[in-house]
């Protein structure tokens, strides 16, 4: 059935069906094939970074018949530092897998809830680039009708965005590039090698570091069985960060985020990485090591796809000159030998970052977007005109999950 045989209703009574769960490490390696169904370079074409911040967020998916839906929760969700599971136990243990191995999605009333504390934004689906304008309306109709909100999508990759502009899918739509969140694209054989006199200056940082360190340091691909090691080293770099500040940046909306925060939500994140083997295994990952200790590391993940790595996390002692450098090259060189792009994310607006990412002259951005509901339905049929717009969406809740009730009671579908 194709978006223009679909009512309203068919629409609504879809999205009875649809369950959305916590993010978990099994979850991002059975997942991977939605991120590749259609064209997109961004650092959200691959799975590693939402499940990075998938506390941090509170990060949610919902698989439905060929497309993977994701949302998350801003403000009001910061995890535990103590325990970086913490987000992820609390939704699980009420929402995940009953006795029976049965999955359960965090239902629709609980989320409407959190609403009140919080704001929720959603992603463009992922599915095949000929069926986005159809799962754009479904996701659509689960914002309005089932939370009672209307649909903000974040990081909006270019390539869907340009999708959608050539239907009359975006109708009712505000879309905004937001340029301090952009990936920065660069040539992959380029930063394997250094080569050309644009690149003089990054060489000499290296050389500098070759001959201090001749015959003391060498490289590693990572594994699980290094992941007590990578976390001693993360501690002691945190620290070292925390101690000196950081320069604030703005988040996915554009809006200013603390530089402190940020730091421990990703700390959490790569801490929640190293604890499972099978994601670790996942990922590639790769060190440097002088006089046998680790000195230095990254994390990526990579679209086949489109055969564009994704680096999502790169850390180094700063005390030693030319190591980010060094691990910068050798990363590249060693885990993505077959990439033709390389991306190394956005610089959240911060003019270090941004300054440090010009150096490597990219040779392309991906532009992101935040999509913004216009035409959200206040009013809805049925509601009474002197209700609350809180009561009205209770109300309509409460009548979708009565008829979905009923109709499994009989063996009926939702729909009937």
């Amino acid at each position: 059935m194709t978006t223009r045989e679909r009512t309203d209703y068919d629409y609504l009574t879809a999205t009875g069906k649809m369950k959305y769960l916590p993010l978990t490490a099994e979850d991002v390696i059975s997942l991977s094939p939605f991120y590749t169904l259609r064209p997109n370079r961004s650092c959200d074409s691959a799975p590693l970074d939402q499940y990075l911040y998938r506390n941090f967020y509170q990060v949610k998916y919902c698989q439905f018949e060929d497309a993977l839906f994701l949302m998350f929760l801003s403000e009001g969700n910061e995890p535990d530092e103590a325990d970086p599971d913490a987000t992820s136990k609390n939704a699980t243990s009420k929402n995940a897998t009953s006795e029976n191995g049965e999955k359960h999605g965090e239902d629709a009333q609980n989320l409407e809830q959190k609403n009140e504390r919080m704001e929720i934004y959603g992603f463009l689906p992922y599915c095949k680039e000929e069926d986005l304008a159809h799962y754009l309306k479904l996701e659509e109709t689960y914002f309005n009708q089932v939370l009672g909100i209307p649909l903000v999508m974040t990081s909006a990759d270019q390539e869907g965005v340009a999708c959608l502009k050539e239907t009359d899918a975006l109708t009712g739509y505000e879309v905004n590039e937001v340029e301090d969140i952009r990936d920065y694209l660069y040539d992959a054989e380029s930063l394997r090698t250094l080569a050309g006199r644009k690149y003089t200056k990054k060489r000499n940082h290296i050389n500098k570091f070759l001959k201090a360190y001749e015959g003391r340091w060498e490289y590693r691909t990572l594994t699980y069985a290094d992941h007590e090691e990578v976390l001693a080293f993360l501690k002691k770099w945190m620290e070292a960060k925390l101690a000196v500040g950081e320069e604030g940046g703005v988040d996915e909306n554009g809006e200013a985020f603390d530089p402190e925060e940020e730091l421990r939500g990703e700390f959490l994140g790569i801490q929640d990485i190293l604890s499972h083997e099978n994601l670790f295994n996942h990922i590639r990952a790769g060190a440097i090591y002088l006089d046998g200790e680790l000195k230095a590391f990254s994390m990526g993940d990579y679209n086949e796809k489109e055969k564009v790595a994704i680096i999502s996390i790169e850390k180094a002692d700063p005390e030693i000159p030319g190591l980010y450098q060094m691990i910068n090259q050798q990363f590249a060189r060693h885990a993505y030998p077959d990439a033709l792009l390389i991306n190394r994310e956005d610089d959240v607006g911060i003019e270090g970052l941004r300054k440090s990412k010009m150096s490597y002259y990219p040779v392309d951005f991906e532009k992101k977007y935040v999509i913004t509901q216009k035409n959200f339905p206040v009013k809805q049929t049925g509601c009474g005109a002197d209700q609350t717009e809180k009561e009205k969406r209770e109300d309509r809740f409460t009548e979708k999950s009565e008829k979905i009730e009923k109709s499994e009671n009989s063996g009926e579908s939702a729909g009937e």
